[in-house]
Formats: C-alpha cells, structure tokens, sequence
C-alpha cells in the first residue's frame, strides 16, 4: 500500500513539471493574463468526433471556476465548441474521471478528462477566463480519429434472448430467407419459389397441429381456413374453438322422415273428418228422433 502511495504522489509530482495535455511551449495563460492553468489540474485527456476530422486544432477555449465548480470547455480552433468538463468542487479524490457534455454542433464528440488535483486553483482568482489558441493548443496525443468501420453487432428478439458479435461475422438465412446484393445493399427476402410453410413441428408431446378439415387444406396463398354458416347457423367463438347454434328452428328431419310424417299426418286428417262427418250424421238423427218423441200421442 505505502509503494502505491508513492508511486501516485511521484506521478503527481513529475505531471506538475510539464504542460501535459497541452503542448509544451504553450503558457497556459488566459487573455487577461490573471489566471495559469497549473500543470497538477488535468493528468489526462482523451477526446473523439467523427465531425471534427483526422488532424483537428483543439485548445482549451474556457475555464469557469468558483469555490463550487469547474467547467473547462474545448474548442475546435476556428470552427467552434467541441464540448465541455464539469466538476464540483473540492475534488473528493486524486485522479477523478469525467465525460465530455457534447456541444449541439458536435453531437457525437466525446470523450473523458481525469482531474489530479484541484489544490492549486485555491491560489487562483475565480471567474470566466479565456484562452487563445496559441496559449492552450492540446497535443494531438488527446485526440484518437473515429473509426467509420462497423466494430460490433449486437441482436436481440422478441424473447429477450441478445448477441453481440465482433470480428468477422457471417450471416445465414434459415428457412424460406434469401440475401440479394443490389449495389452494395443487401436485402433479405422471403425466398422465391419454395414455399412459405414448413412442415409443422409437433405440439405437446402427443398431439400434432390441425393441418386438414375433412380432408380440406387451407387456402395455399393465405393459410386461412373459411367456415360459412348455412340457413339458420350460427358460428360463434368458444375456447380452442367454435359453437354452432339453430337461430331459427329449421326442422332437423330428413325429406325421407318428413314425407313420411307428412303422409300419417294426412291420413290422420282424413280420419278426423271421416268422424266428424258420422258425429254430425248421429246429431241430426238424435234431433228427428227427439223431434218425433215430442209428439203427442192419439187415439
């Protein structure tokens, strides 16, 4: 732990002899001439923008700095702001790292400055202070160009399941999906000429999905299976399937059964007015006869 210690506090000690991350012929002082960025502020930079170009003239272009605060902002010289710094202050550690904010005009820009020490700025006055170009130009050392190369793929599905691969990645399609080259664009399409079903795979463990109806296949070209309703059929949803419902009482006799039941209901017919005619024959013979018992008698 001691040989840790010393070894920081030497680092510390050799980065408040040089400029480090600015060039080493550069002052470091502001336009006004108050205030010294010291050497034991910043031990490390590293920033990185696709906008900004191989070889980008960046300097330190503002430090604000109160007893609560620290913004350092770095500019692209000529161009504008590429980002800024923030800390609070007084640092709670040696070596503290923080992320570039990017500016609106280099929304990419990033990167990440490590604070030494905050000690010395207590000797220094508070406020906004600016810097030239020639007084804080950083070492082209802070600046790595970005790589416009794909460097990693990541997959994801509907499950949840990801993947991310790096290197040389191959792609494959499964079934029915082909891959088209059309002028460096690679489009991936349902293949022609072999299908869009696949044999269906086995469903719980002992049953198969319904592939017929009575022998009847689905529609080839949508999948789809219609059910009509016929006179006086009603089709209605249930669980895993469908209730079917007379709306309108529709005999459920064949014409076999109805010719038959069509015949005894005729003769029946005949029958009743067969006797209806004998009741009515017997009512008029029991009035002549009550008619000739009313009579009186002579002698």
């Amino acid at each position: 732990m001691g040989d840790w210690i010393t070894m920081n506090l030497d680092f510390l000690n050799i980065n408040s002899l040089r400029n480090y991350p600015i060039k080493d012929n550069c002052s470091r002082t502001d336009n006004s001439g108050l205030f010294i960025i010291p050497n034991s502020l910043i031990t490390d930079l590293s920033l990185c923008s696709a906008q900004v170009g191989d070889s980008p003239n960046l300097y330190i272009s503002t430090i604000t700095v109160n007893s609560a605060s620290l913004t350092i902002e770095i500019s692209v010289n000529g161009v504008g702001v590429l980002g800024t710094f923030q800390a609070t202050l007084p640092l709670t550690d040696y070596n503290t790292d923080f992320s570039l904010v990017p500016n609106a005009q280099f929304p990419d820009a990033t990167g990440m400055i490590t604070l030494g020490s905050s000690d010395d700025l207590t000797n220094l006055p508070y406020g906004s202070f600016s810097f030239s170009f020639a007084n804080t130009t950083l070492l082209m050392r802070v600046y790595t160009p970005v790589n416009t190369t794909l460097s990693w793929m990541t997959f994801a599905d509907t499950q949840g399941n990801i993947s991310t691969v790096t290197g040389s990645v191959e792609l494959q399609g499964n079934s029915n999906v082909q891959f088209r080259d059309v002028g460096g664009v690679i489009y991936m399409d349902a293949a022609e000429g072999v299908g869009f079903n696949q044999p269906c795979p086995t469903v719980g463990p002992t049953s198969t999905p319904i592939t017929t109806i009575n022998g009847i296949g689905p529609d080839p070209s949508t999948g789809n299976f219609t059910l009509i309703a016929g006179t006086c059929v009603a089709l209605a949803s249930a669980q895993y399937g469908l209730t079917l419902d007379n709306t309108c009482g529709e005999p459920c006799l064949g014409c076999t059964a109805i010719e038959t039941l069509t015949t005894q209901v005729n003769s029946l017919e005949s029958s009743v007015l067969s006797l209806n005619n004998y009741i009515t024959n017997l009512q008029a013979a029991l009035a002549q006869s009550n008619t000739l018992l009313g009579f009186a008698c002579t002698t």
